[in-house]
C-alpha cells in the first residue's frame, strides 16, 4: 500500500468545516460522506485550508 504522499502525487489535501447555511447537504450510503449543493454565495473556500 502506498503512503499518503505517494498516493496524492501532485494533488493537495484540504480540511475545513461545512454547515447547513452553505447550501443543501445529503448523507450518502457510504459512511462519513455527504453530497453538497452549494449556494453561489457560500464562500466555502474561506473555511478550508491546505492540510500539511
Amino acid at each position: 500500500m502506498e503512503s499518503l504522499p505517494e498516493a496524492l502525487k501532485q494533488r493537495k489535501l484540504a480540511c475545513g468545516v461545512v454547515n447547513a447555511s452553505m447550501g443543501k447537504m445529503r448523507k450518502t450510503l457510504e459512511e462519513g460522506h455527504i453530497t453538497l449543493w452549494l449556494k453561489k454565495s457560500s464562500h466555502i473556500h474561506i473555511n478550508f485550508s491546505e492540510a500539511k
